[in-house]
């Protein structure tokens, strides 16, 4: 298995028989990275492309011009994105509808801490998770103790429904944002803790590389790999 980084919270992972994109967002998306050049250029894999939800930087409807390009693409979209009707385009949700599954793949939708859902992936004998929004968004510094305490325990309940489901994962790309001040990795840490994760990818950091990265010790103390993200297009093989 092959995890591209593209941007922000944008990831290509490559299966042997299949591409899965993953809330693509780029603020130059008119000249698109060369590895996603490649994925729809690719003739012997099955495209995927998934959107965790409609916030602009997880979903720009200009990926729908994929179809175009890649001949044989299915999009797997949150209920929360209207992106019309077609044979082509499923929705998810962590409610009633759960599971997009054609037998090569299956995407299951758990849920999320802020909108839309997060995906757990399983194809060819792997276990990928994607946590779009999902996290613990404390913002510290900037809510009150109540308010903190209430959003690290709508996190957990969240956690709790899917280490049920999926106790283990090869790759988990969570956020690991800055933004949050201190403790910002803290969502992350909760995670490897509560489920075991061979490797994690942090997201959502847009331009704040260095930073995002100095949560690994946190993550690795419970086993994980933690990859560190450098650059855009960056490949890792797993």
């Amino acid at each position: 298995m092959q995890i591209t980084y593209l941007y922000h919270s944008g990831f290509i992972v490559r299966f042997n028989n299949m591409n899965v994109l993953i809330d693509y967002y780029s603020p130059h998306a008119d000249t698109p990275e060369p590895a996603l050049v490649q994925a729809l250029a690719d003739p012997a894999r099955k495209l995927y492309v998934l959107s965790s939800h409609a916030h602009h930087d997880h979903y720009d409807p200009r990926i729908l011009r994929f179809e175009s390009a890649c001949s044989d693409t299915t999009f797997v979209f949150s209920s929360d994105i209207d992106a019309g009707s077609s044979a082509n385009i499923h929705y998810v949700d962590a409610q009633t509808n759960h599971t997009f599954d054609d037998g090569g793949i299956s995407i299951r939708a758990f849920g999320s801490t802020d909108a839309g859902v997060s995906f757990l992936i399983r194809a060819e004998d792997r276990t990928v998770f994607h946590a779009g929004d999902l996290n613990n968004w404390h913002w510290n510094e900037e809510s009150s103790p109540e308010e903190s305490a209430q959003f690290e325990a709508n996190y957990l309940a969240e956690l709790e429904k899917l280490a049920a489901f999926a106790p283990s994962v090869d790759a988990a790309m969570f956020p690991a944002d800055p933004r949050l001040g201190k403790g910002f990795a803290k969502g992350a840490e909760q995670f490897a803790a509560k489920i075991r994760t061979a490797h994690m990818l942090p997201m959502h950091f847009g331009e704040r590389h260095s930073e995002a990265n100095s949560a690994k010790p946190a993550i690795e103390q419970h086993g994980t790999t933690f990859c560190e993200v450098l650059h855009k297009g960056q490949v890792f093989q797993l």
